[in-house]
């Protein structure tokens, strides 16, 4: 699937905005994630833009990559993302292996998540909690998250089939955005950890805040 979505600070006057967009609406769900992101000692995946996480909630976790294609423009509004549940002890599936190998070419192929972060030296390289509420409207999502340590910001997304124009689907998530007077990040939740833990590894990633 492709994600499109922007993410934005929730000041107060965004907030105020966004209360006025959503009244009469509850959030469909609140829910902890807890994400755990994953590299090489050298951060070979940060450096291409792509991000490995295991993410958390409740008894589940799922094994998920986001990444750009080669084309992308760059704009941190449009990736790829892939998911695989995590069960146990439940062997990687082949199709998880693949997009290793297409990011990391000496990556060897492990039975489980925990066998392949030892045999390819993956570390944990920031973790995230957010506590998310979800609303729905007008086909978005729209997550109010609160980042442990780094603030309250509001995300809106869209899912989109790969492969097909998104322009529309941006255009309508930009209109959002502008609507509620908020700035759009240039980054995401894991550049914001690293710009205020591991400065020196931000400074290596694709985007920065603007």
């Amino acid at each position: 699937m492709q994600e499109i979505e922007l993410t934005c600070e929730a000041t107060s006057a965004v907030y105020a905005q966004l209360e006025k967009k959503l009244v009469g609406l509850q959030p469909e769900r609140v829910v902890v994630n807890e994400d755990h992101y994953y590299d090489t000692a050298t951060v070979d995946l940060f450096k291409q833009a792509v991000f490995v996480r295991v993410r958390t909630t409740g008894k589940l976790s799922h094994l998920q990559f986001k990444f750009d294609e080669p084309e992308s423009e760059k704009t941190h509004i449009a990736c790829i993302e892939r998911d695989f549940p995590l069960f146990a002890e439940a062997c990687l599936t082949e199709t998880a292996h693949t997009l290793f190998r297409r990011f990391l070419p000496q990556w060897h192929p492990s039975s489980t998540w925990k066998r392949a972060c030892a045999d390819n030296a993956l570390q944990e390289l920031v973790s995230i909690h957010n506590t998310r509420a979800l609303y729905t409207r007008d086909s978005l999502t729209i997550c109010l998250d609160q980042i442990e340590g780094l603030g309250t910001f509001i995300e809106v997304e869209q899912m989109c089939e790969e492969g097909i124009e998104t322009q529309q689907a941006q255009n309508h998530i930009r209109q959002f955005i502008a609507d509620l007077g908020g700035k759009p990040l240039t980054a995401g939740y894991v550049e914001l950890a690293l710009r205020r833990q591991r400065p020196d590894i931000y400074q290596q990633g694709q985007y920065h805040l603007l």
